[in-house]
């Protein structure tokens, strides 16, 4: 009897499991893998320089003042800084803190696209949506992130439920606005909240508010218009502050225009920049069509969501090209579930077992493309402040403070202080940013005029070239660099001891040549007879000469390293300052026109009656080694008098990993508009 009930009870057990719906338990496993890869980690990377500025307009007494400072003067709507001043109040400012509420988001956003994909193509759609939300770089990297993108994405998905709740129940089951309440008021809360998280959620919820007025019946259009009216109102107090807004340029003044190869790009970043997952994804959704099958038409959603997620990026891409630039991948992160929800409206309504199986290899096929393949976890996603903030305490201990001379390139000299300041500890930099020819002088002269052994210099974000050639002329040796992916760098230079540049870099040389002048000293008997024993004998330049005797470098021959180092080195003693003098390194092609000019003033480094090292580095990339030449020389620009030593380059081969090999693309995710 017993062995009877229990064979009972499983094959009811069994049966149980046959007809229920399976899609509820993959959208749990799905929901736990999104909340696995964004809790992970999560707190452990240093706040980028987004956050540490939201963090530093949190530091107001009253609400008067964080709306003056904190942002009325930012360029973002106001919503997520009143929320973080609060929040921080609560819960402090630590990683783990401040980044929660965007986490919880960003698995929120998974959840609803996913509600918002099965109503309108089946829980087949939905699923495989989900799927992608949970595992893609791009919604996980912004869900990790203090920033209006983790935020933004789940307010607009939460404002597209609501909306198509309002038109498909109206339209299927002809119901009117005393039925649709809650939907009406959940739209126009959700629509708020779009409005006040940034203006790129704020113009889709235009675009989806316009959208609305088209499909719904006229029993409850007045109480839809009501309802956008609502929002607006909601959103009133803080119109004077985006009319202010509107008259920055902000990241127009950094940020460049797009090319007209900017939208596949684009499409390429969503997929995680890889042809592999492209691939996966592509063949899936055509097996998904051919073998899915729909209750009813797909009628008008697939020309809505393509509106959708086309107009913000045409919107964008051509305001930034005639007015100002505004387009990074970040700001379209709000209309890009769009996109994958097209990519999968022909799955249909049956969850069978190839559907089953074809979402188990959506899943790990995913997951493998960001966590493994593209080594998600392990890669510099921002600039760096906590490892550079920590690394500054251990060389001031390791070589007294009172040694280093410390140049630092940031926004702000907060970012580092608040991590000096957790750890109870505060250190001063000589110089916080060098922007401009005016800030290089500065820097020229801390350089010439320091006493200390030891240079520490680091960088947050992109800096001009030439810094480091002028702090080398100096202090030709290093002794630690770190690299924080291409985005963030600290090194610590040092006058008499450590290892050269190149090695300590990894380099392998590849062509080197040097002239010490001596020919053109026994032609002209114009030698330096003052010259430092350490050096050839100096050459005497005088006001007839303006260009010397350089080099012509055939660089085609190099054409399958993807990057070259160019280091270019002299040797100079002035007899008066300034000179006018510049050591030049052009780049032309095989008739002679120049593509590339940079050069290094000798004056930024050099003092009266002394030798001094002139240093010039440059980094050609890709299609600048195909067919050109290099030309290098010292140009007498003011046809001064001064001696010259020698000229020296030696060309190396940048390693595939080395931080260097990469272009600065990469910085657009890090200042958001």
């Amino acid at each position: 009897m017993t062995r009877h009930m229990g064979k009972q009870n499983l094959l009811d057990f069994q049966n149980e499991l046959k007809n229920s719906n399976p899609g509820k338990y993959w959208i749990w496993l799905i929901l736990l893998v999104a909340a696995v890869l964004r809790f992970y980690h999560y707190s452990a990377f240093s706040f980028s320089n987004d956050e540490l500025s939201a963090i530093n307009r949190l530091r107001f007494n009253t609400f008067h003042e964080l709306v003056r400072g904190g942002f009325y003067v930012d360029g973002h709507p106001g919503g997520i800084q009143v929320f973080l001043w609060y929040w921080s109040r609560w819960f402090g400012t630590s990683e783990m803190a401040i980044r929660l509420p965007f986490v919880i988001s960003g698995i929120l956003a998974v959840y609803f696209s996913y509600l918002i994909s099965k109503k309108l193509f089946g829980q087949v759609s939905g699923l495989f949506t989900a799927a992608a939300l949970a595992f893609l770089e791009f919604p996980l990297l912004y869900s990790q992130i203090a920033r209006p993108y983790g935020s933004g994405l789940f307010f607009v998905l939460l404002m597209v439920y609501f909306w198509i709740s309002i038109v498909l129940d109206t339209r299927q089951k002809n119901l009117g606005w005393k039925d649709q309440w809650f939907s009406l008021l959940g739209y126009s809360l959700s629509t708020a909240a779009c409005l006040y998280n940034h203006y790129f959620s704020f113009l889709l919820a235009i675009i989806v508010g316009i959208t609305g007025i088209f499909f719904l019946r006229k029993s409850v259009l007045a109480a839809y218009l009501v309802s956008g009216l609502f929002a607006a109102l909601l959103f009133l107090p803080h119109l004077y502050i985006t009319l202010n807004h509107l008259t920055y340029r902000g990241v127009g003044l950094w940020l460049g225009k797009p090319g007209w190869n900017w939208i596949p790009r684009h499409i390429s970043y969503i997929f995680n920049d890889s042809v592999f997952l492209l691939i996966v994804s592509a063949v899936i959704s055509l097996v998904l069509s051919w073998k899915g099958k729909r209750a009813g038409s797909l009628g008008v959603a697939p020309w809505i969501l393509l509106i959708w997620f086309l107009l913000p990026m045409l919107l964008g891409f051509f305001y930034s090209i005639y007015v100002n630039p505004v387009l990074q991948h970040s700001v379209l992160i709000f209309s890009f579930p769009f996109l994958i929800m097209l990519l999968f409206l022909g799955a249909g309504d049956e969850f069978g077992k190839i559907q089953r199986l074809l979402l188990a290899v959506f899943l790990v096929s995913g997951i493998c493309s960001t966590v493994v393949f593209g080594h998600y976890y392990q890669k510099q996603h921002f600039g760096e402040f906590k490892g550079i903030a920590e690394t500054t305490q251990e060389l001031e201990k390791q070589y007294n403070a009172d040694s280093i001379t410390k140049v630092v390139i940031s926004n702000s000299p907060y970012y580092l202080d608040f991590y000096f300041g957790r750890d109870g500890y505060a250190s001063k930099f000589d110089m916080y940013d060098i922007r401009d020819e005016k800030d290089m002088s500065k820097l020229s002269e801390l350089v010439k005029g320091t006493d200390k052994p030891y240079f520490l210099y680091a960088w947050t974000r992109p800096a001009p070239e030439g810094i480091e050639d002028v702090i080398r002329s100096k202090f030709p040796f290093i002794l630690k660099s770190i690299h924080y992916g291409s985005l963030s760098c600290i090194s610590l230079f040092s006058k008499t001891k450590g290892s050269e540049f190149e090695p300590q870099l990894g380099l392998q040389k590849l062509n080197t040549d040097r002239n010490d002048y001596t020919n053109e000293v026994k032609k002209t008997g114009k030698g330096d007879v003052q010259n430092s024993s350490s050096f050839s004998p100096g050459f005497q330049v005088d006001s007839s000469m303006e260009f010397l005797k350089g080099f012509s470098v055939d660089i085609d021959k190099y054409f399958d390293n993807a990057t070259l180092l160019l280091v270019v080195e002299s040797q100079i003693k002035p007899v008066q300052l300034p000179t006018g003098a510049q050591l030049v390194v052009s780049l032309e092609n095989s008739v002679g026109k120049s593509l590339r000019w940079e050069s290094s003033q000798v004056d930024r480094v050099a003092k009266i009656q002394q030798w001094n090292r002139v240093i010039h580095t440059m980094y050609l990339r890709g299609e600048e080694l195909k067919g050109n030449t290099l030309k290098i020389y010292m140009w007498n620009k003011d046809h001064h008098n001064f001696s010259i030593s020698q000229l020296e380059y030696s060309l190396f081969k940048v390693n595939a990993h080395s931080p260097y090999s990469s272009d600065e693309s990469k910085w657009e995710s890090d200042f958001d508009p």
